[in-house]
């Protein structure tokens, strides 16, 4: 039985993979800053209790599944719309009569 990373294709393949990677270019960063940025002191590091203390307002749950509720009848009326036929039946029945006489 042959192991699969002996045979020439894959120290190929792996020799052609680190090529490519050799020849592309080192990510630019931290070159896009301002001065004032490079310039401005390292943010302090705050004790977590503060950070869980400050949380953001609740959210009103009702009134946002209210909306949600009232978005998805809307888009289920509009799903119904367009299940209704295209063409009505009397100009069907004129488009097939026209195909029946040819």
């Amino acid at each position: 039985m042959s192991q699969p990373f002996n045979t020439p294709f894959w120290g190929l393949a792996i020799a052609s993979m680190i090529g490519i990677a050799a020849c592309s270019s080192p990510p630019n960063v931290g070159t896009d800053l301002s001065e004032a940025a490079k310039r401005a002191d390292y943010p302090t590091i705050q004790p977590l209790d503060a950070l869980l203390a400050s949380q953001p307002a609740a959210i009103d749950i009702p009134s946002l599944t209210g909306s949600l509720e009232g978005r998805a009848r809307a888009l289920r009326a509009r799903a119904n719309a367009l299940r209704t036929p295209i063409v009505d039946s009397d100009t069907r029945a004129r488009m097939l009569a026209a195909l029946a006489r040819r």
